[in-house]
């Protein structure tokens, strides 16, 4: 080799050596700086890198002074949102910032150190020299930091029996940042619903435990509203989607067929129904006077329901609900409301008084029997039996009446014989629930919304078990599907909480 090969091989050699961390150009381009040291290092959420961010500035054709470089921090997301992925600062000051400008040194280098920032993943610093366009990137690794917390889905869910539950579990650190550690579950996931009852489920990692609610749950479908919407749901909490949209209902009522749902509107106080698809019709019209507590005859001819006059005095009337033109009938005399066809259609149960008797009003012979049962709300007549659920004694405050909200009151839920002979208490001692109540179609269950958690529960009739439906927090007057309506298809439907 020659001595001007040789000689151009050690400027080659030396270059590499000098200049070869990182260039801020690209391949083949001579940049005004290189990333000296510091680059590719690999610490936890918001720790002080132990070696410091060195940029070395090129000798430069154009070289003035004094060489000023900025390193500025790019923002990432992560579980606490859009943040810094680092913070700089000097060397001879501890005063991180998203970003520091640096005077070169007599070296030709300027320095800065890197404080990560909050989200695992990679922390970004774009690094430039004032007066050129040309700018290059220091790239870290952040870790997870030290195990804070045990996260765990879903907390509460409901499954049928035989059906199963996959919970996830992770750990968190202190940022909310998933680690890598096992988690197990007591018993095993998928849990598996064997029958009726509530479940715990505990979930351990690194240390930590977490318990997890489920509720094995009869097969049903529900009707509730969400302030917003009225939702159509299974009870094991898939399927769930929108009837109807709404501006507030409440006092839900399905149609014996499972095609209708009437509802009363928070607003106007008026009785509207709708069908499956969405399409509403108003059935009654509230105005200056309002509508409550709609409820269909057995064979779906009629809507029950009480007119509560501008004087607050209520009357119970009905309607044609597939026709709106057909002109609402009065049924009973002033001072009666909240009425509940019975199984036959020859009777009502409703509330008469200033004290809220529980009645039972024959529609042919316009007597009635009283049951006994006072300061009660909602009555509802079991499908095919002879007893009525009610809320009672109940807390009622002054504004009782408001317009479509017949739900202000609240109290434990009790089932009376239509002849008065029993009447227990079947809801949990000291549990309260708003006065909207519902059967299941095979009398055994009733569903009604706890005012305590804010969300539905399951009564078994015998008073032995209640089963609270975890996904329904701010879900309320819920309605019962009938039977004999429960199939069909589910346009748009989606699964929660697996």
């Amino acid at each position: 080799m020659n001595g001007q090969a040789r000689c151009w091989l050690l400027r080659c050699t030396l270059g590499t050596l000098v200049f070869g961390c990182s260039d801020a150009t690209s391949p083949g381009t001579a940049g005004p700086f290189v990333i000296a040291a510091g680059n590719a290092q690999k610490d936890t959420i918001g720790a002080t890198l132990t070696g410091a961010l060195i940029v070395r500035v090129r000798p430069l054709a154009r070289d003035t002074s004094p060489l000023t470089v900025t390193f500025t921090a790019l923002t990432d997301s992560g579980p606490q949102g859009l943040q810094y992925s680092a913070l700089v600062t000097t060397l001879t000051a501890n005063a991180p910032s998203a970003s520091v400008s640096v005077s070169a040194d007599a070296q030709r280098e300027a320095a800065v150190q890197v404080i990560l920032g909050p989200n695992a993943g990679s922390a970004k610093i774009a690094i430039r020299l004032n007066g050129y366009p040309n700018q290059d990137t220091a790239t870290f690794t952040v870790l997870p930091g030290a195990v804070a917390s045990l996260s765990v889905s879903p907390r509460d869910t409901a499954v049928y029996v035989g059906g199963t539950v996959t919970y996830r579990g992770a750990t968190l650190d202190r940022e909310g940042n998933p680690r890598t550690d096992q988690v197990s579950f007591n018993p095993m996931s998928p849990f598996t619903g064997q029958t009726f009852g509530r479940s715990s489920v505990i979930a351990s990692a690194a240390g930590l435990t977490d318990t997890v609610f489920v509720s094995v749950v009869p097969q049903g479908t529900l009707a509730a509203s969400d302030g917003s919407h009225i939702l159509e749901f299974s009870l094991d909490g898939s399927h769930v989607r929108s009837i109807a949209s709404v501006t507030g209902a409440s006092d839900l009522s399905w149609s014996p067929s499972g095609t209708q749902v009437a509802y009363v509107d928070y607003g106007g106080g008026s009785l509207f129904v709708t069908d499956t698809l969405g399409n509403v019709h108003v059935g009654a019209v509230g105005g200056d006077d309002y509508i409550e507590t709609p409820q269909y005859a057995p064979d779906g001819s009629w809507l029950y329901y009480t007119y509560v006059t501008n004087g607050d005095i209520p009357q119970v009337w009905r309607v044609r609900p597939t026709d709106s033109s057909t002109a609402a009938e009065f049924v009973t005399s002033v001072g009666a409301m909240q009425p509940s066809p019975s199984p036959d259609g020859t009777r009502l149960a409703m509330l008469i008084g200033i004290n809220n008797a529980l009645v039972v009003y024959d529609t042919a012979s316009g007597t009635t029997t009283n049951t006994g049962a006072s300061n009660a709300l909602t009555p509802v007549w079991m499908p095919g039996g002879a007893s009525i659920a009610y809320v009672g004694p109940a807390s009622i405050p002054s504004f009782a009446f408001i317009p479509g909200q017949s739900d202000a009151g609240s109290g434990p839920i009790n089932v009376v014989t239509a002849s008065g002979s029993t009447n227990r208490v079947i809801s949990a001692n000291g549990t309260t629930y708003a006065s909207r109540i519902a059967w299941s179609g095979d009398g055994q269950w009733i569903v009604a919304h706890n005012t305590t958690t804010n969300r539905l529960d399951l009564i078994n009739v015998s008073g032995s078990l209640t089963l609270p439906l975890g996904y329904t927090t701010g879900w309320t007057s819920p309605a019962w599907k009938p039977i004999s309506g429960a199939s069909g298809s589910r346009v748009g439907a989606q699964r929660r909480h697996r």
